[in-house]
């Protein structure tokens, strides 16, 4: 089984969602809850605040109350979003915590490609699509529950996502793509190192992959203060267009990320029945 093979990848993941469903049904109702608790917190607020007398002063305060809470929403929603988002890359090899299911894992007539293939399909755009479904289902949930409370009903915060991104003009001009081109690429390196991560650390993956990045933080901030004691001086050319820069980030971005990319898969290939408990080597 030289060859990557779609229908043995459909098998593959045929078994693991056949195999696995109640871990994934856990934790989609982990995200739908999240969200949920994040819409809660934000809008409690508004939800039971009485605007009888602030209408006769001001008539558009609901709408501006309804514009911040959304915002506040919004942002607490993203940041919950790229949180699920390295969660679940660092549960890629959470189909083989003990020594059966590694047994059953390794066992499934495929190749190690395809294999890692189906994993990174579960957790990268499985988990992706968990979450966009989550916000709606956090929606509504709320929208069923506020009524039956007696609160304030809010609009649904899915639609003001999706405006949201609608609106932004991150190709208006250069700068604001060089931003955004940062912004993503930031959040798909450590992506990259959360998948990582999940291929190294066998007990909880995603702490130790945290601790394992503050690790290398403080080294690099004790490195930075080094450099900065030895006087030495790194210029770069401030003639540099937005455009160029947001090519050369991209660039960065891609090479780094298929280094990681290819460091994950070849840990993952090493994985065994009979292995370390802590350290996939």
């Amino acid at each position: 089984m030289n060859n990557f093979s779609l229908l043995r990848l459909k098998n593959v993941l045929v078994w693991d969602v056949f195999s696995n469903w109640k871990s994934y049904l856990r934790l989609f109702v982990g995200i739908v809850l999240g969200f949920f608790i994040i819409q809660l917190l934000t809008m409690y607020e508004y939800m039971h605040a009485d605007f009888t007398l602030q209408i006769q002063e001001n008539p558009n305060i609901m709408e501006i109350w309804q514009g911040r809470v959304m915002e506040v929403a919004f942002s607490l929603s993203m940041v919950a979003f790229v949180g699920y988002y390295y969660l679940g890359a660092s549960m890629i090899l959470s189909t083989m915590k003990d020594k059966q299911n590694r047994s059953n894992f390794l066992l499934i007539p495929a190749t190690n490609l395809e294999k890692f293939a189906e994993r990174w399909l579960m957790c990268v755009p499985i988990i992706i699509l968990m979450c966009l479904v989550g916000i709606l289902g956090a929606d509504l949930l709320r929208i069923i529950i506020t009524p039956l409370i007696g609160y304030n009903s809010l609009p649904l915060l899915f639609t003001y996502i999706c405006k949201a991104f609608s609106q932004t003009e991150i190709f208006s001009d250069a700068y604001n793509f060089f931003s955004f081109s940062l912004a993503l690429c930031i959040i798909f390196v450590n992506h990259a190192l959360f998948l990582l991560g999940g291929c190294i650390f066998r007990r909880h993956p995603f702490i130790s992959t945290c601790a394992a990045m503050l690790v290398c933080l403080i080294l690099l901030a004790i490195a930075d203060n080094f450099i900065a004691m030895l006087d030495l001086h790194f210029s770069l050319d401030h003639d540099l267009s937005y455009s160029t820069l947001s090519i050369i980030v991209w660039g960065v971005n891609i090479s780094v990320t298929s280094l990681l990319y290819w460091l994950s898969y070849r840990i993952f290939t090493r994985t065994q029945v009979i292995q370390n408990k802590w350290i996939n080597f």
